[in-house]
């Protein structure tokens, strides 16, 4: 694995992971608050919805090491 490669991997799993935490603290609030209404479906989709983000700001990310490339 090139050092791109190897940075853009480590960039997506960092982002991906903080988007999971955010997720993950939401997911709980609306279980421990009761009265919302909550589904597998609904957790499923909400956490690949907020998945997008992260692929947003690593495509962003490639696209500026294209730019300035790693020596």
């Amino acid at each position: 694995m090139n050092a791109k490669n190897r940075v853009l991997l480590q960039h997506f799993l960092g982002t991906s992971f903080l988007f999971a935490c955010v997720w993950l603290f939401l997911l709980i609030i609306t279980i421990g608050l009761g009265d919302a209404e909550f589904t597998i479906k609904g957790a499923v989709l909400s956490f690949i919805a907020i998945q997008v983000p992260a692929a947003y700001l690593t495509l962003r990310f490639a696209f500026q090491l294209n730019k300035n490339p790693i020596d």
